[in-house]
């Protein structure tokens, strides 16, 4: 039902219209659809016409003529919905005012952007978080930012080949400067498959890696197992050039898969276990000996002389007793060394001096001459500085095989020490008859 109402006696219809039956107003409509349809703008404000809000045919204006711009709060349908502010159809939605003026975007919690478009040209900005508020940059402060040139690089390459430049701005690579991202593994002179962390390979010369110093420095490389530094090879100066141990090991030269030379971390050198040097004295093992040619004569056939220059460092002595054994007893009978009776009982004639320290290698016996029994066995002793007491060397039981038995003691014997040797037969009525026995005395030099 309208609401009519006069002006100079003029009716005016549609100006003011009620829906009584769906309590709806109108303002210059006929139909209100809503409980407030006004067809045209609409303008709110105080009283003294300075601030307002006006509702348009396409926009909604704040305005307010005082210190601060209009505001405007909007709130969902409730404390769990949405706000949805959209463009038509996912059209652009603006924020901002006029150029002159500054606009702040303010996010209370977490902002998410699901779509960022790439940069079509330099000009376009790059947004940066400086102190937790995002700024923009162009492209050429960012490349400025990180220390990036500005021209164009260009070139070409393969997959697994390290890029080098070869220009001011182009880059290159080479079939045979090699990476293998797998192992991590990087190849020089090697087109494919490095087989260690670093493989270099150059077929066309020898001299394939150089380690050059300062002038006076000591160039080294090191080796280490994890944080251990175990060795190193270095120059030490004065035309030195050594290996070193940083550890207690030795170190070891092999040839054929077996190590020849061998340095203890003592001093001591090695070789192959048949020449041990070390504390002053030089010492053969199995069949080593020392062969050289006399310098006097070094023009005649003397290379079989033997000699050592200098002090021999230790020497052999052999002792020899030629005694008969005739007794039928069990007890250790002393071998005699100026008597031609062994007895059991301790004489003068049973002991001998030691001059030097040394050590006792071998002892044996020989039956040379009568008939020497069978079925016995022969155990040999030896006594340092006692009188009938415990042995200081006892052998295992001994069968004679070709009239004769040999032990090898290696008893360390001492400068001023009273030595006795000795046998004893396991069986009565035994005899070795005719006896020739040789006593190996290894001295260190005297």
């Amino acid at each position: 039902m309208p609401i009519n109402y006069y002006c100079d006696v003029e009716v005016q219809s549609n100006v003011l219209t009620t829906d009584t039956s769906n309590s709806r107003v109108g303002v210059n409509t006929a139909s209100p659809v809503t409980t407030f349809h006004a067809n045209g703008i609409i303008r709110a404000g105080g009283t003294n016409a300075q601030s307002y809000v006006q509702i348009g045919d396409d926009s909604v204006f704040l305005y307010n003529s005082g210190t601060f711009r209009g505001s405007m709060d909007l709130y969902p349908n409730s404390s769990s919905g949405n706000l949805y502010i959209t463009g038509a159809n996912g059209t652009t939605v603006y924020f901002g005012a006029p150029t002159s003026w500054t606009t702040n975007i303010s996010v209370q919690g977490q902002a998410t952007i699901t779509t960022i478009n790439a940069a079509t040209s330099d000009t376009d900005k790059f947004l940066v978080s400086d102190s937790g508020t995002i700024k923009y940059r162009t492209g050429a402060e960012v490349r400025s930012d990180i220390g990036a040139g500005t021209g164009t690089v260009t070139g070409t390459g393969s997959s697994g080949r390290v890029a080098v430049w070869s220009g001011s701005s182009s880059l290159t690579s080479d079939s045979e400067f090699y990476f293998d991202t797998t192992n991590n593994r990087l190849g020089i002179g090697v087109s494919s498959s490095p087989q260690s962390p670093l493989h270099v390979k150059n077929t066309s010369t020898d001299d394939i890696v150089r380690i050059v110093g300062a002038s006076g420095g000591k160039p080294q490389i090191n080796m280490y197992e994890g944080t251990n530094n175990i060795g190193r090879i270095l120059v030490t100066g004065n035309d030195d050039f050594n290996f070193e141990n940083m550890n207690s090991g030795p170190i070891a030269f092999a040839t054929a898969g077996n190590f020849r030379l061998t340095i203890q971390s003592s001093g001591n050198v090695s070789l192959t276990n048949d020449l041990t040097v070390g504390g002053g004295v030089i010492t053969l093992g199995g069949t080593g000996r020392i062969q050289g040619v006399d310098t006097v004569s070094a023009s005649t056939d003397a290379a079989n002389k033997l000699y050592v220059d200098n002090a021999v460092e230790s020497t052999q002595t052999i002792l020899f007793s030629n005694f008969l054994d005739s007794g039928s007893t069990t007890s250790a009978l002393r071998i005699p060394f100026n008597t031609l009776v062994e007895t059991s009982s301790n004489q003068y004639y049973n002991y001998f001096d030691v001059p030097a320290d040394g050590t006792i290698k071998r002892v044996r016996m020989q039956n040379t001459s009568g008939t020497l029994s069978t079925g016995f066995t022969t155990t040999i002793y030896i006594w340092k500085n006692s009188s009938g007491g415990s042995p200081s060397y006892t052998s295992s039981a001994q069968t004679a095989s070709g009239g004769e038995i040999e032990v090898d003691p290696n008893l360390s014997i001492s400068k001023g020490d009273k030595v006795q040797i000795g046998y004893a037969k396991s069986a009565g009525s035994k005899y070795w008859q005719g006896v020739s026995a040789t006593i190996v005395i290894e001295f260190e030099q005297v």
